[in-house]
């Protein structure tokens, strides 16, 4: 069965009729209400928040401006999937529909979304693995979080509360990773230098932070936001498994990344060849490319034994390829998954040392 045919199943087996998406509105201006637009009569996009007046030659209008009756297609599945959901249900006159479940009775017509796609083909291919994943997960919370994200990248029902919620403050910095005031800290993906921040404000000192940010613009900001703080290495490259250069899409905020359309070229570094101290905590969220620059930090995981925290969600096969090769180099190591958003993404998988 294709991945169109198990989502369709899934909602038919709850009793769903077949949506019909002509003549909807849609909540959210991101890439799949553009499908959406580009392949329905679709009367407005609701957004509550922009304060822009089209999209793609549609109007936008809020919430409270939605009439009676109203058919809704929510297309919000990265962060407040399941809030976005509620709150036009909990309106009491709407007809709200999700955009996995209309997209797999179109599946011709409408953009599948990438991590339906590849949790599917990881499912398909390496269920027993997944499984396996669950019986080295360290505690039951993992288990719980492992098993209800798979229940969401299957299907994308934002209909369902899985119990998740937005707590992006916290990324990175769970109670299982306990942080002292003499940590060595590779900070991958530095963004404009926010986790950094955390980071510090998680601690009474540090031995030393070194960022890693190839976008200029980020860059700028990371050095003007850390200013203040001591002990800081700005490296401009992006991090890979060995030097080189590749192209890389800029501008994107923290979705900057490599990418073969990339507009810019940018300079790639290993954390093994750019820092040559013990490290005891690495954080990586790069994505995509997460999995790269952990085979790039290889020595000093196998020598230092670090902390890790590193951003399994950008492509589901992580969930498996990352915890794999960590696991190669060193077996001691502890393993917890976290997850930060109601929808697909800001799923994190600690490496806690075993003494």
């Amino acid at each position: 069965m294709n991945s169109a045919a198990a989502v369709k199943a899934y909602y038919a087996d709850q009793g769903r009729p077949p949506p019909k998406p002509e003549g909807c509105y849609v909540l959210g201006r991101n890439e799949y209400s553009s499908s959406l637009v580009n392949a329905f009569n679709i009367i407005a996009v609701v957004d509550d928040f922009s304060g822009a007046s089209e999209f793609m030659g549609r109007p936008v209008i809020t919430t409270a401006e939605l009439p009676v009756g109203a058919r809704v297609i929510s297309c919000s599945l990265s962060i407040w999937a399941h809030t976005a959901y509620r709150k036009l249900r909990d309106l009491g006159y709407l007809d709200v529909l999700g955009y996995c479940e209309v997209w797999s009775h179109y599946p011709q017509q409408l953009l599948q979304p990438d991590f339906l796609h590849q949790t599917h083909a990881l499912q398909a291919t390496s269920g027993d693995q997944l499984t396996q994943l669950a019986s080295r997960l360290a505690d039951d919370k993992s288990r719980e979080i492992l098993q209800k994200l798979l229940q969401f990248r299957l299907y994308g029902d934002v209909s369902r509360d899985l119990g998740f919620s937005v707590r992006l403050e916290e990324q990175y910095f769970s109670s299982v990773c306990p942080l002292s005031d003499r940590e060595v800290f590779v900070d991958g993906g530095g963004y404009t230098g926010d986790t950094s921040q955390a980071f510090c404000r998680r601690t009474g000192g540090h031995e030393a932070i070194y960022l890693f940010e190839p976008d200029t613009g980020n860059m700028n900001h990371a050095r003007e936001n850390l200013s203040s703080v001591p002990n800081v290495t700005f490296i401009p490259f992006g991090l890979s498994d060995k030097r080189g250069e590749t192209r890389f899409s800029a501008g994107s905020g923290s979705a900057s990344s490599i990418s073969e359309q990339g507009e810019t070229v940018i300079q790639l570094t290993t954390i093994d060849r750019a820092v040559d101290r013990p490290v005891s905590y690495i954080k990586l969220d790069l994505e995509g490319h997460d999995l790269a620059a952990l085979q790039g930090a290889r020595e000093h995981i196998c020598a230092d034994h670090p902390k890790i925290a590193v951003a399994v969600y950008h492509q589901a096969d992580h969930f498996l390829a990352i915890p794999e090769y960590v696991l190669s180099l060193r077996s001691d190591y502890d393993l917890h998954l976290r997850h930060y958003t109601e929808g697909w993404s800001e799923s994190v998988m600690y490496f806690i040392p075993r003494e």
